[in-house]
């Protein structure tokens, strides 16, 4: 049996059942297990945007090469 989400929709505030909405990035990070992504907790009556980067945590090899 699964489990259901619930909270607050990151688009229109309302409470209630959520969905995820993945997003990679292509990027190496450690905050992910390899490829950077955001997740948007959302509902199902709002259609889920990109969010762009929000967080992300790289390895000090990592902020030389950028």
């Amino acid at each position: 049996m699964g489990e259901i989400e619930w909270g607050k929709c990151e688009i229109c505030d309302n409470e209630g059942q959520l969905h995820r909405k993945y997003y990679m990035y292509g990027i190496k990070c450690e905050c992910c297990s390899n490829e950077h992504f955001e997740i948007v907790w959302h509902c199902g009556n709002c259609e889920p945007k990109d969010p762009g980067v929000r967080k992300i945590k790289l390895s000090n090899e990592l902020k030389h090469k950028i």
